[in-house]
């Protein structure tokens, strides 16, 4: 090859690479996601003004479940997370809203209302999400809530009882089974602190 031809063609991949560095890039999408529990409309409450108030307090949530990641575990010393998939908000929020709506369905408050409401609520309702997570088994996946719940006795500021909810259920090795695990595992979850509030 001549000098003349092998300039030429050094000069066309010169030109080739100027190109594509100004072509689009394609970003991958997001998805996000939400926890969302209730479904249908709730009946209206009867006969229970003269039942004691409660304030739920925004769920607490240990590192790193505070955020808005998806995280699973392919062993047991090492999280990873979805790099496509997304809470829309923080879990511990979604669930405490979850948590509002489930109790104010359930009848057996006269009222359910956040602790940013100045309000003489005879219990206060804490909790603290420790665990959100998939565990990944090849093909096979376990979806784990776990939720520590104390109910507080607003005029002496003691704890009255308190529980650490362990719900699990089995789902897809992936993103989607992810979120169907959530919903189900909280939803479960919100049935069982139903049942566990009542025996107070």
């Amino acid at each position: 090859m001549t000098i003349k031809k092998l300039v030429g063609v050094i000069s066309l991949f010169a030109m080739l690479n100027a190109c594509s560095v100004f072509l689009p890039v394609t970003i991958p999408e997001i998805q996000t996601y939400q926890i969302s529990t209730i479904h249908g409309k709730s009946e209206e409450c009867k006969n229970n003004s003269l039942l004691p108030a409660i304030q739920i307090t925004k769920m607490k949530a240990d590192e790193p479940y505070d955020g808005t990641s998806m995280f699973y575990a392919m062993s047991t010393y090492q999280l990873g997370k979805y790099s496509r998939n997304r809470w829309v908000a923080a879990p511990n929020s979604m669930i405490t809203k979850a948590m509002q709506e489930k109790l104010l369905q359930s009848c057996n408050y006269s009222n359910v209302v956040s602790a940013d409401f100045m309000t003489s609520a005879k219990y206060r309702l804490n909790s603290q999400l420790i665990e959100l997570k998939q565990n990944i088994n090849g093909e096979s996946a376990e979806f784990n809530l776990v939720v520590l719940v104390q109910l507080v006795n607003n005029s002496s500021n003691t704890v009255v009882k308190s529980k650490t909810f362990i719900e699990k259920i089995v789902v897809a090795a992936n993103p989607y089974g992810y979120v169907i695990g959530a919903n189900a595992t909280v939803d479960k979850f919100l049935q069982d602190l139903v049942v566990w509030l009542a025996t107070t």
